[in-house]
This record gives structure tokens, C-alpha cells and sequence, in this order.
């Protein structure tokens, strides 16, 4: 049983298509709408104790064109049960996801989302070749 799920959802480059699929993970407990039909990728371990005791796994949901757009949904549920600073949490997860593609935040606020503690941000790449929004939510 999961503690909670933290979802980053985020869309690379300028996606101009509306959303035309929508994805209902009853696994892990949301819906999400992608440009096209989404790929369920592999559930992977995310976070360890200092023991190395598994405590969270992941995985990524992806809809992409290359060049175009992609968008992004990475499920990351605890196992155990595991007390977490939230504010902490998002700000860490934002930074993590920027870092990942050599980007920067360029926006980054606290708030909500159906009524779940969220921060919203926006990033882009130093050769301005990638950029776009995503939130991240705790569930």
C-alpha cells in the first residue's frame, strides 16, 4: 500500500496539439490528458533508506513527436509508509526535473491542485531549443 504518489507532469518544447487522449490510471490513482496515446514504461525503484531498503518506486507515463513536443507524467509511489516535508518535496522535484535536462526553472510557485499541494513552474534550456511547463503534486 502507498503512502502517497507524487506526479510531475510537464510538457517539453511548445506543444501546439490539443490534448486528444485521455489516460485514467486506476493504479495509481489519476487521469491525464496526452496529445496522443501515452507509453507506460517500466516501474523502476526511485528512493532507498540509508540501509538501502527500497521505499518508493516509479514510473514514467510519455506521449512524444521528436522535435515537437513531449509530454510527461512520472508516477513516484512509496511503499512504507513515509513522513515528508511537502514544500521541501515539490521544490526538490522541480529542481530534479530542470537538472535533468540541463535546464533552468524559469517560473516556479507554490499551490493546489484538486485541493493537492502542488508548485507549478516553467523551464527552458540555456540554447532556448526546450522549454515548457509542468507541475509537481503530492498526492
Amino acid at each position: 500500500m502507498r503512502a502517497f504518489a507524487a506526479v510531475l507532469a510537464a510538457a517539453l518544447l511548445f506543444a501546439s496539439a490539443a490534448a486528444a487522449e485521455t489516460f485514467v490510471s486506476n493504479k495509481y490513482g489519476f487521469t491525464a490528458d496526452f496529445p496522443i496515446a501515452p507509453v507506460v514504461g517500466d516501474e523502476r525503484n526511485s528512493e532507498t533508506t540509508d540501509a538501502g531498503k527500497v521505499i518508493s518506486r516509479s514510473v514514467e507515463i510519455k506521449a512524444e513527436s521528436t522535435g515537437i513536443y513531449t509530454a510527461l507524467v512520472t508516477v513516484d509511489s512509496y511503499i512504507v509508509p513515509t513522513k515528508i516535508d511537502t514544500v521541501t518535496t515539490l521544490k526538490t522535484m522541480v529542481r530534479m526535473f530542470v537538472v535533468q535536462l540541463d535546464a533552468r526553472a524559469t517560473a516556479s510557485k507554490p499551490g493546489k491542485l484538486d485541493g493537492f499541494p502542488s508548485r507549478s513552474f516553467s523551464y527552458e534550456t540555456p540554447d532556448h531549443q526546450t522549454a515548457g511547463d509542468g507541475v509537481a503534486v503530492i498526492v
